[in-house]
């Protein structure tokens, strides 16, 4: 039996103890509600009415009572029983004193009436939440037994068209050698890494440095011992981490992380293992099995056994490591890396030290575009090391690196390449007349990755024969889907297994010669690559012309195919510039797209593709209409593709993309929710919500009436239902992204003039003894003597170097590129300590497992706040508190930590 499985017996027969008391508790509750109001209603003094009241609610809550007296602190309601007890005192003053008027005793009454009406709603709900536990695990089960079944029947009747198609490219690739000339790559790496006339001394010694600490790594792994218990650690946390391992196995390497004894034996194996890694094998066979992804793709994974996960994985991070190391120190090495600062030569430098003055060389656009591209683009696959990683590995480097701008992992890479490149387009657009851009991503990388490529560029870079042979071991493995009973394992003759360490360091291996290749081509401009992503753009448009030609080249002799759904390029232009370059025949024709935004040419923006998310509501509703058995399965699948799969393939809000594109947002999450919840055939202004659609399901499935709303949207912990807004999110940014990115460089370009006309001032005042002296230093300096020095340099001169050298001035380009780059952040709400929303805040102090909602607003993050200030009074109001269900009357942290399993997405 599967761990979830047991998992979700235990939820289940937890849920139904507690719901087995919490009815229990109910039904108590409510017949002394019951004996109290009937009791209350046969007498005739409103005092002894209001006595019975409060006996039959210290009744109802347990308050025990004692000669006639109070027992207080028996009860989690604090509040309650001071209540009690001081309205014990004044209905005695009641009974004597005529001061006490009829309307103070109605306001007692409604206070005691309140405290049982809020009760029994607080019951109402509970039991909701438990029945829509039952409702959703019941669900699940029967999905699961249904999926059981299928297993033994026909196997087409059970996929879909996409995943037989899915798997029959996918066949086609890995089954079929790929056809590739080892000596034709050889040549092409050999060409590349002998460089020109002027750096080939350099880079020989740069290739043999690299291939000798290649020999003294696999020197370092031939020591016996390599596996031990802090290694397994780190090792089996890492595959833990990894999408390598079903949940099942998981669970299995989690009990072994707390077994010592386990491991010392298991690295006892490992290290017999390692001695013997010349007659390492898969074995007979290696099942794979097709999961579907939440964009509607299928990937291929392998059921490896446990103990060859382990091997592997330590294997695949130590190789990661070290070749990121290497590559970082090649990439360091003088005169090999090419950079476009070359272009400042040492006369125009000195040229403008003498006019200029001396300026920090660290603060310009060209030092902080070469800082994020080596902290968050250069072998950033790789591991740093084994078992943290270390963003600051290149602070070595005079270069400026502002590493709250660098990206921490792959998608938010990619986000930020979005931004990069938009404030690329509106910086060289307006100063430079226009910007060429190209993005491509490879076609299935790693199926289709050919194995002779891998290993050629493995040889050559100076890994052994002993490696090698594992290597192609590794990569040829026998496989056999699970459903295929019959069939004979296939080697593998192409690509690289998925999730695989070993697999992320041969591709970017491979793509360390192409990053190398573009450097060289194009005097040091960047291929902003993550993984198999291809991003550049030049304001030379013959440069970006250069770079695709050198990348088809490039994939014409390693064997690698481009996918031409996501190749696009485009030329963006000033609109008043007449001779702009149009898009050359040898760049890609395709749009250029990421997610669901696309590049607009004539307007130089991303915009979001209404089409595209059209289609992609479509699969949601799909999605929506597979679990509507459900609430929690419903709002779970909502919260996962309407919220989280939507905003981000939106693009993350950022200063460059300005408030045009945050409201552009805004507007689809709208124009989502018409689309799926309307009321009318054109989705009219009658059109209903998703709050509204829930409210009616839970009217209809369970009788329950007016609903408030924060009860949808707090946090599980407090009894709500964790529906998620991509609404809070995004008004709270709106303010705080500029409206007009475009105005920072009108500010720009004014700065400029003043501070060439400030510098030119300057120098002006300067005395002819201190130009002379300037003058001799420079011409020592240069070994002649500076052109010119008589005039201040042009205007011209002066603003030709804008990315490459500091200005020194406020509101300089690089500031801009800053400014541009920068994501905007919430703007908190205003918090009223003392009012009602803060105290209730305060009352959850102890009480355990709290997310989202804390017992401190300074804890909560900007979301929570706003939903905590929006729902909150509401949910006050109606439940006497924020929290919905009392703790403790049903499993709600387990609910909320098997819901965040994530969501099986059901198959076409």
């Amino acid at each position: 039996m599967s761990s979830k499985s047991e998992f979700s017996q235990m939820l289940q027969h937890i849920t139904n103890t507690k719901l087995d008391e919490l009815s229990n508790k109910r039904q108590i509750f409510l017949q002394r509600k019951e004996v109290a109001l009937q009791k209350a209603g046969s007498l005739e003094s409103t005092v002894d009415q209001l006595c019975a009241l409060s006996d039959g609610l210290k009744a109802c809550f347990g308050i025990p009572v004692v000669n006639g007296r109070m027992v207080r602190g028996q009860t989690s309601s604090k509040r309650l029983e001071i209540t009690l007890a001081n309205l014990d005192r004044f209905l005695e003053q009641a009974r004597y004193d005529p001061c006490i008027s009829w309307t103070m005793l109605e306001r007692w009454r409604n206070t005691l009436l309140g405290y049982l009406n809020t009760q029994t709603l607080k019951y109402e709900y509970a039991t909701l939440f438990a029945k829509l536990t039952m409702e959703w695990l019941s669900t699940k089960k029967k999905l699961s037994d249904e999926e059981d079944v299928s297993m033994t029947e026909d196997f087409e009747d059970v996929l879909g068209a996409s995943k037989l198609e899915s798997r029959r490219k996918w066949e086609e690739a890995v089954f079929t050698p790929a056809e590739v000339d080892g000596n034709a790559i050889r040549s092409v790496l050999e060409e590349l890494f002998q460089g020109t006339p002027e750096n080939t001394k350099r880079l020989g010694e740069a290739l043999n440095e690299l291939r000798r600490v290649v020999s003294a790594f696999e020197s370092t792994l031939a020591h016996p011992q390599q596996f031990n218990v802090t290694t397994l650690g780190w090792v089996i946390s890492g595959l833990v981490a990894s999408d390598l391992l079903t949940e099942e196995k998981r669970a299995v390497l989690r009990d072994f992380q707390n077994n010592n004894i386990i491991l010392i034996e298991l690295a006892d194996v490992l290290n017999m293992r390692m001695m013997a890694l010349h007659t390492w094998g898969w074995g007979a066979e290696v099942p794979v099995e097709q999961r579907r992804q939440l964009n509607g793709t299928y990937n291929i994974y392998m059921h490896e056994d446990l103990i060859q996960a382990i091997f592997l994985q330590y294997i695949g991070v130590k190789w990661s490591v070290f070749f990121k190391d290497a590559f970082v120190k090649f990439r360091r090495t003088k005169d090999v890396w090419k950079s476009p600062r070359a272009a400042v030569s040492l006369v125009d430098k000195k040229r403008r030290e003498f006019f200029l003055g001396n300026h920090r060389a660290t603060h310009s656009v060209l030092s902080m575009k070469q800082g994020i591209y080596r902290a968050g683009f250069f072998a950033v696959v790789y591991n740093d090391n084994g078992s943290e990683d270390d963003d600051n590995y290149d602070d070595n480097d005079d270069d400026g690196i502002i590493h709250s701008m660098t990206p921490k992992n792959p998608m938010e890479a990619k986000q930020y390449l979005l931004h990069l490149l938009s404030t690329d387009i509106l910086i060289k657009t307006r100063l430079q007349g226009g910007l060429t851009c190209f993005r491509s991503q490879y076609d299935s990388w790693n199926p289709r990755l050919p194995h002779t490529t891998i290993l050629t560029v493995l040889r050559f870079l100076g890994v052994s024969e002993k490696w090698i042979g594992f290597f192609e071991r590794f990569l040829k493995a026998p496989l056999k889907f699970l459903d295929d009973d019959n069939a004979e394992p296939r080697l593998r003759q192409r690509g690289t297994p998925g999730a695989h360490v070993l697999s992320d360091v041969f591709g970017e291996t491979t793509l360390f010669c192409l990053d190398f290749l573009i450097n060289q081509k194009t005097n040091g401009e960047f291929l902003w690559r993550v993984h198999d992503d291809l991003w550049f753009w030049s304001s030379n448009h013959q440069t970006c012309v250069t770079a695709w030609k050198a990348i088809q080249e490039f994939n014409k002799i390693l064997g690698l195919s481009l996918n031409a759904g996501k190749t696009g390029s485009a030329t963006i232009s000033l609109p008043k510039t007449k001779d702009a370059p149009k898009a050359d025949p040898e760049l890609p024709t395709g749009q250029i797209r990421w997610g669901m935004l696309y590049l607009n040419p004539e307007s130089g923006r991303f915009e979001i593709d209404q089409n595209m998310v059209d289609s992609h509501v479509e699969e949601l509703q799909r999605q929506l209409e597979d679990q509507e058995k459900s609430v929690f399965g419903w709002i779970q699948a909502w919260n996962s593709y309407a919220t989280t799969f939507f905003t981000s393939n939106f693009g993350k809000p950022a200063n460059c993309f300005g408030r045009r594109h945050l409201d552009m947002m805004l507007e689809m999450h709208e124009r989502i929710q018409r689309r799926i919840f309307s009321l009318g055939p054109d989705g009219g202004k009658s059109d209903s919500s998703v709050l509204e659609f829930l409210r009616d399901t839970i009217r209809s499935r369970f009788n329950i009436t007016s609903t408030p709303d924060g009860y949808f949207f707090l946090p599980i912990e407090l009894g709500g239902l964790e529906l998620s807004s991509p609404f809070i999110h995004l008004v709270g940014l709106r303010n705080s992204v500029l409206e007009l990115p475009a105005s920072q460089l009108d500010k720009f370009l004014a700065a400029e003039r003043d501070a060439y006309l400030a510098a030119k001032h300057r120098f002006e005042q300067r005395s002819q003894q201190q130009q002379q002296a300037s003058m001799y230093n420079n011409n020592n300096n240069t070994g002649g003597a500076l052109p010119d020095t008589q005039a201040f340099l042009s205007f011209e001169e002066y603003v030709r170097f804008r990315e490459e050298v500091d200005y020194g001035f406020s509101g300089q380009l690089a500031d801009v590129f800053e400014t541009l780059l920068q994501r905007p952040e919430q703007q908190p709400l205003i918090s009223d300590e003392d009012g009602e929303v803060c105290g209730e805040l305060a009352r959850l102090a102890g009480q355990p497992n709290l997310r989202g909602i804390q017992s401190s607003w300074h804890q909560m993050d900007p979301y929570w706040k706003w939903v905590a200030q929006l729902y909150g009074p509401e949910v006050i109001e109606t439940f006497g508190g924020l929290n919905i269900v009392d703790p403790g009357l049903l499993p709600i942290g387990m609910v909320s930590l098997f819901r965040s399993g994530g969501v099986k997405w059901q198959e076409d």
